[in-house]
């Protein structure tokens, strides 16, 4: 064994019809599809394929789609929106 993980659980709870929500170590996120239209155009079951690459940034493997927390956590100081 190389080391204990230090990545915390995370799910995506609900997916509605202007976004999604995951929770991250007890915190809920609301993921907005208008300010993140790429998951508009991927399948439902994949946006539940979610990993955390660390305590701050949630990954999308199949997609290569990656979020920082403090975006979600924050998003007034992240002005720039994803394409």
């Amino acid at each position: 064994m190389n080391g204990t993980s230090t990545l915390t659980n995370s799910e995506v709870t609900n997916i509605n019809s202007i976004g999604f929500y995951i929770i991250v170590e007890n915190r809920e996120y609301f993921i907005p599809f208008n300010e993140y239209p790429i998951f508009k155009t991927i399948p439902l079951h994949d946006i539940f394929e979610m990993t955390l690459l660390s305590p701050e940034q949630i990954y999308w493997e199949k997609h290569d789609i990656d979020i920082e927390l403090s975006a979600l956590k924050d998003p007034h100081l992240f002005m720039l929106s994803y394409k």
